[in-house]
């Protein structure tokens, strides 16, 4: 199939023929260049790292833990992943102590969510933090205890980040 009248490409599903023709002076094929139907390993490690990785983080009341789990998955985790939290009986408002940590820490905390077990199937991976979670998957089970205080809750936002940082990196690495 002409281009211009000067450049030629020849194909069918197993190879590209390139030539380039010149008006007065003939023709130089270029090359014949064969399709390959197979994805490179490469590409398939790099969509692997790319692809938005969706993480649950689940617990009976979605009222405090899991609001800060999110926070900070989010906070240091690289732009293709995302962490939502959820509750299997959530509660109608965050705890007074969330409420604390999110205004002196000047985050905003989302209202506790009710998990579906169709909303399981759009997770990459599910994270409980109540042993008592009684939903279909679960791929891990933190057990970290409800802080009572906003002090308490600083030490389990420090917890919960070198947990999250460990995370990220199994993420990446599977």
């Amino acid at each position: 199939m002409p281009d211009n009248s000067y450049n030629v490409v020849e194909f069918d599903e197993e190879a590209v023929k390139l030539e380039l023709r010149f008006i007065d002076v003939g023709s130089v094929e270029i090359g014949k260049f064969k399709l390959k139907p197979e994805v490179p390993e490469s590409i398939g490690k790099y969509r692997k790292l790319t692809s938005t990785k969706r993480v649950f983080f689940v617990s009976v009341k979605n009222d405090l833990r899991t609001k800060i789990a999110e926070y900070v998955f989010n906070k240091i985790s690289p732009d293709n992943m995302h962490a939502i939290s959820y509750g299997t009986s959530p509660s109608k408002s965050l705890s007074e102590v969330a409420v604390e940590f999110a205004k002196k820490r000047g985050v905003k905390l989302t209202k506790p969510k009710k998990l579906t077990e169709e909303m399981l199937e759009d997770a990459d991976y599910v994270i409980s933090l109540d042993e008592s979670v009684d939903v279909r998957r679960v791929d891990e089970v933190w057990k970290l205890s409800t802080p009572n205080s906003y002090e308490d809750a600083l030490k389990l936002c420090k917890v919960i980040e070198g947990k999250v940082e460990e995370l990220i990196r199994r993420l990446l690495l599977n």
